[in-house]
């Protein structure tokens, strides 16, 4: 029956041969289902030739993301949470970076969540992407070692005691701008329970407050942290693909 429907709206919209670029949606509600057939360019693109596909911008990123600790639970979760988030945005490399030593079990406990939420999206992604994605390689080292093997490239820390974005946005599109042309790895820095160090702030190029007076909850604080990034250089990074 739905052949001979699609036979009969072919016939009677004279679609003959370009029937195969058109999209049939099928929905089925109880017992019923119901077709409709639409021209491609009838339906909104994600991507346009005004957009700039950004995850080339964050494959080349490498985030320094302080480990959530504490109740074993909670430590697993907001890993998962936090996997999940580095993925979507497909960042090049996450690197967990404790600040001096911590429970063994509850960092045990965060890594596991980590992958776990990793994996989940990643799984997602390659079914639904027509395109191939990059999985985000995970590493672990102490902020302080981060600091110092990273001096010489560039690095944005994410703290409420930072200029809001909207005061240094020049900075950070010139900042963003210069790295790409310079093919250069781009790090940031997020903290969670403790925070990023306020000595560590005078080795960033920049220090970014993305809500100010918010007290932004550590399974957000990487996507703020991205969006607002992709807010500052989008149009840059677009014009720049048109040439």
């Amino acid at each position: 029956q739905a052949e001979d429907g699609i036979r009969d709206v072919e016939r009677s919209r004279g679609l003959g041969d370009v029937y195969k670029r058109q999209i049939v949606y099928v929905e089925i509600v109880q017992d019923k289902a119901f077709i409709s057939i639409v021209r491609g360019s009838e339906v909104p693109k994600k991507m346009r030739r005004c957009k700039y596909p950004m995850y080339k911008l964050f494959w080349r990123m490498r985030v320094a993301h302080e480990p959530y600790v504490g109740p074993l639970d909670a430590a697993r979760t907001m890993g998962t949470r936090i996997g999940r988030e580095a993925q979507t945005f497909e960042i090049g490399e996450l690197v967990v970076t404790p600040i001096g030593p911590v429970d063994a079990r509850q960092l045990a406990e965060f890594l596991l969540g980590l992958f776990e939420g990793i994996e989940s999206r990643y799984g997602i992604q390659v079914k639904s992407y027509g395109r191939k994605v990059h999985k985000t390689v995970v590493k672990v080292q102490d902020m302080y070692q981060f600091v110092r093997m990273h001096a010489n490239e560039p690095l944005i820390v994410f703290e409420p005691e930072g200029e809001p974005i909207s005061k240094v946005a020049d900075e950070v599109r010139s900042l963003l701008l210069n790295a790409v042309k310079r093919n250069k790895k781009i790090n940031l820095m997020v903290g969670a329970r403790e925070g990023v160090p306020v000595g560590i702030f005078r080795f960033a190029d920049i220090v970014l407050d993305v809500a100010p007076s918010i007290v932004i909850s550590t399974d957000y604080a990487l996507a703020s942290a991205l969006i607002a990034l992709t807010t500052a250089i989008h149009e840059d990074l677009a014009r720049e693909e048109e040439r």
